[in-house]
């Protein structure tokens, strides 16, 4: 894995305060318990971007895809084979030091409002559950920066799970996230209503894609993937002597849910909602398929 490191970009912040994803084990965290994105969602991915054009390899350099806040490579690992070049942007060594390698992979350490790469090098540019962490206007203009004129930038994410057909599980969940409300450093109410109304000058929304998925976790399981959330890392700054935590209160609760249920059950159906929102310039690309 190559991983360049660009310090003049690292002088400005990439995201709302410091670097909330870069204590080592909270990013190898990152990389054992952070749901992936579902194989019919980015198979979905790949026929859109086919259809407008964007992996052709004949297009002078090459295809390149763009992964920014790329994290431990999510993404990047799932669409990288269809392009000729993949590069991967994160502020965070520790999350790059966990992050997927390819023979086609590159990896920058650099700023995501200021990407070291040439005006209109990408085919593609890729954002998974991170642009709520951003300054929108000023990380679209960077990426219509970076983009060749037939250019799709996607947008992923994921809003909060929950449990609906365990209520007690599901009840102990949202209570867990209130108890957060007031320590998110960035504005996470966007990435919970999949950014509807957000305004992406220069760009326009012509696709959008959603799956649904149920994941059977351990308790184990999600509370590891929630312990890796920069706001519980936050909330325990803000109260370092309560003892149990909000997560262990949380992890006690559900381990209650699940003995509720009956004897041998052991796994909890978390639903997951995942989604994919596809924007180009006004009249740029192809008749969406």
């Amino acid at each position: 894995m190559n991983i360049s490191k660009h310090s003049p970009a690292l002088n400005r912040p990439m995201i709302a305060k410091g670097d909330p994803f870069g204590r080592p084990a909270q990013a190898e965290g990152y990389s054992a318990f952070r749901p992936n994105y579902p194989d019919a969602l980015m198979a979905g991915v790949e026929v859109i971007l086919r259809a407008q054009g964007c992996m052709d390899s004949r297009a002078k350099d090459g295809s390149m895809l763009v992964d920014i806040c790329t994290g431990s490579g999510q993404v990047l690992r799932k669409l990288a084979r269809y392009f000729d070049h993949a590069k991967g942007v994160d502020q965070s060594a520790a999350q790059l030091t966990n992050a997927t390698k390819g023979s086609n992979v590159e990896y920058l350490q650099a700023d995501a409002l200021s990407v070291p790469l040439p005006d209109g090098s990408a085919s593609v540019v890729t954002c998974a559950q991170a642009m709520h962490w951003l300054d929108i206007p000023s990380f679209l203009r960077g990426v219509d920066r970076l983009l060749r004129p037939e250019g799709v930038l996607v947008v992923l994410g994921y809003p909060r799970s929950h449990i609906p057909k365990m209520p007690q599980a599901d009840a102990a969940m949202i209570e867990w996230y209130a108890s957060l409300d007031d320590v998110w450093d960035c504005d996470r109410a966007l990435l919970d209503m999949e950014f509807a109304g957000t305004d992406y000058t220069p760009f326009v929304q012509f696709s959008k894609q959603k799956v649904e998925e149920t994941h059977m976790m351990s308790v184990e399981h999600l509370v590891g993937y929630l312990d890796t959330w920069s706001s519980f890392r936050t909330w325990k700054e803000h109260h370092p002597d309560v003892n149990p935590d909000t997560l262990q209160v949380l992890s006690a609760r559900l381990q209650a849910a699940l003995a509720a249920e009956g004897e041998g059950r052991t796994l909890l159906p978390v639903e997951f909602s995942f989604f994919a929102i596809f924007l180009r310039r006004p009249g740029d690309g192809r008749a969406s398929k």
